[in-house]
């Protein structure tokens, strides 16, 4: 047993360390309080089938979608609509995700119901950029939609891995 409690200190130290880390140097607290989302609007999942068609279209997994990244891009989503702004609070969604490695994509679209949401990913995968977010190797996804008083379906993508530190710039549509 002495040999396995080693293992699991030469493990879960350094991990625990590199996470206090990423939490100090991004400036980001977990007690961060969350805007109150607005009601889904129908386009979240045909966003997320939409995402996994490309994926799956172009050799990738499937991508499972997380509760908690669900939470936190609906949350922003409403945000954003409410504000009139497209850029997210990318530091606030990391340090909430939970996840080492994370991206975000905000798309903004004239509203045409539930369908609008799965016109998203052939928007993003004309850009390199955000076809690299689409492609990467994530674990698991986060898909917020929210309407805009002047009639746009905004949305939030967040994709998330274990381990890693970048979050990247989110590209605006």
């Amino acid at each position: 047993m002495p040999h396995l409690s080693l293992v699991v200190m030469r493990t879960f130290v350094p991990f625990f360390a590199l996470t206090t880390f990423i939490l100090v140097s991004c400036g980001g607290s977990l007690d961060q309080k969350a805007t109150a989302a607005q009601p889904p609007t129908g386009a979240e999942s045909p966003l997320f089938d939409e995402i996994n068609k490309v994926r799956l279209a172009q050799g990738k997994n499937p991508l499972k979608r997380s509760r908690t990244l669900d939470a936190l891009a609906a949350s922003e989503s409403s945000r954003l609509a409410e504000s009139g702004v497209r850029k997210p609070n990318v530091e606030g969604l990391r340090s909430q995700a939970g996840y080492g490695r994370a991206a975000v994509i905000v798309g903004s679209l004239k509203d045409r119901g539930p369908e609008t949401g799965a016109s998203y990913p052939g928007y993003w995968m004309k850009s390199q950029r955000e076809k690299g977010y689409l492609l990467d190797d994530w674990h698991r996804v986060g898909v917020g939609t929210a309407k805009s008083k002047t009639g746009e379906l905004v949305s939030i993508v967040i994709f998330g891995n274990i381990g890693g530190t970048s979050l990247m710039t989110p590209m605006l549509r």
